[in-house]
């Protein structure tokens, strides 16, 4: 999160796909149901994602750096979070 590293995960949604994905982290928070969830920009999607940690099955750090999407914490919250 603090070095800006693009991290590329196999993961595995709740309908049980699994994907690859290239992700720009930009937080990590325990959810309403205690389950620790990586907030990152999600470069497949080309928007803010969330991905609980137990449905990722691997993590690789990339070579690649980013540049950090202008976004808080409390916008990302609102724009995303609060349409569910």
């Amino acid at each position: 999160l603090l070095e800006n590293i693009v991290i590329r995960i196999d993961y595995v949604n709740v309908q049980n796909k699994a994907s690859v994905r290239e992700l720009e982290p930009f937080a990590i928070y325990s959810n309403t149901n205690e389950e620790w969830v990586v907030i990152a920009f999600c470069r497949l999607r080309n928007e803010f994602r969330s991905f609980s940690l137990s449905r990722i099955n691997k993590i690789f750090f990339t070579n690649q750096n980013f540049i950090p999407q202008n976004i808080t914490f409390e916008n990302f919250y609102k724009k995303y979070m609060l349409q569910n």
